[in-house]
């Protein structure tokens, strides 16, 4: 290493900026993305910045205890990725190797490679990203032991001992809306629907979600009954976790709170923008949005395009967008003639993505 760069000289004029920070100075400014509205500052001070790192360290010792290595795809316009994971590898002199992929499936390839050469003591991903890894780690065992080279399993093995496996077949129930809540799910294969129907018959779909992603939390952290009901869309095989179990472990392991933490903000982002979509968007933006959220999370890139590996009927679509099948067939028919998609059976092949990006982009502005 060049040692001027190691061991700077301390000049006064260094040392009277150093001098004037404190925990109310601004540190960056960062923006919100504005889908709902105009962008928004959001001040982000020193003191908030620094609060962080210390708390992370406090619930995470062994950041500071081992050599500490990130791959990440690092959304730098995202607090977590420009302030959590940057400043948490600065703070603990660690080593960040920035992921040309991305957990989309024309890209997530990259991913795999990056992940066969260096093996992270820490990993972040969206759920979609891990369950994108699952069947190349399910298949690769090289890329598995790189992958899970530097994993601490004492806390891993004491929570598979209390997993209880759990199968269900193709459109069964596996819990209904008020049912008592004791169980947290999470997904090995297969896929699930999460909605809500409203007492005249009318159903909502809130989720459909894949491997590596959990459900049935919400109950168990209030101990009230089920907020939604959850179908099986194919034969799915799952993992539960009785509440008394989860959440020892929450409270044993600051980690998992901070990803079920994580996870739950997701979600409610998402579901702000699936309302804001239906009370801004005109019809067009709405499905593409839809359309372009399950090919990310369970898109396969093809020949021409991506294919969304989901078995989708008009009416899931339109309990999606918050319209009629008779609305959704009209608007499929104009996105298929226009080439902005396939469809063949109850598969839909996304072959015009930057165009269905420009009809959300059209309806926002119109708003």
């Amino acid at each position: 290493a060049n040692p001027a760069i190691c061991r700077p000289s301390m000049t006064p004029a260094v040392e009277s900026a150093v001098a004037s920070i404190g925990a109310d100075t601004v540190a960056k400014i960062l923006f919100t993305s504005g889908s709902t509205s105009f962008p928004k500052g959001v001040i982000n001070t020193h003191g908030m910045l620094t609060a962080n790192q210390q708390q992370l360290n406090q619930c995470w010792p062994f950041v500071a205890e081992r050599p500490l290595v990130l791959v990440d795809w690092l959304p730098w316009n995202h607090t977590f990725g420009s302030n959590y994971t940057f400043n948490l590898t600065l703070y603990n002199a660690g080593t960040m190797y920035l992921d040309a992929g991305k957990p989309v499936p024309a890209l997530i390839e990259h991913t795999v490679r990056n992940l066969r050469e260096i093996s992270p003591s820490v990993y972040f991903n969206v759920p979609a990203g891990f369950g994108a890894l699952l069947p190349f780690l399910e298949k690769d065992a090289e890329l598995a032991r790189s992958f899970f080279a530097n994993l601490q399993l004492e806390h891993a093995d004491d929570l598979a001992r209390n997993l209880v496996p759990r199968r269900f077949n193709k459109d069964q129930v596996i819990f209904h809306l008020g049912d008592p809540g004791g169980l947290l799910y999470l997904i090995g294969r297969g896929k699930v629907k999460i909605n809500h129907t409203t007492s005249d018959g009318h159903e909502v779909v809130l989720a459909i979600l894949g491997p590596g992603d959990f459900f049935g939390e919400l109950a168990l952290l209030d101990d009230s009954p089920r907020s939604a009901t959850a179908v099986a869309l194919e034969s799915t095989q799952t993992w539960t976790l009785h509440r008394e179990e989860f959440l020892q472990y929450l409270m044993e392991n600051p980690e998992l709170s901070l990803h079920v933490l994580k996870t739950l903000a997701g979600v409610i982002r998402r579901l702000n923008t699936q309302l804001a979509d239906i009370f801004f968007l005109d019809l067009p933006g709405r499905l593409a949005r839809i359309l372009l959220y399950l090919a990310d999370r369970h898109g396969r890139k093809v020949s021409d395009g991506v294919l969304i590996e989901l078995s989708l009927t008009q009416t899931d679509l339109a309990e999606m967008t918050g319209t009629t099948r008779v609305s959704i067939n009209r608007v499929l028919g104009r996105f298929r003639r226009s080439g902005l998609i396939g469809i063949t059976g109850k598969k839909v092949t996304i072959l015009d993505r930057p165009a269905l990006e420009d009809l959300i982009n059209e309806a926002s502005a119109g708003m």
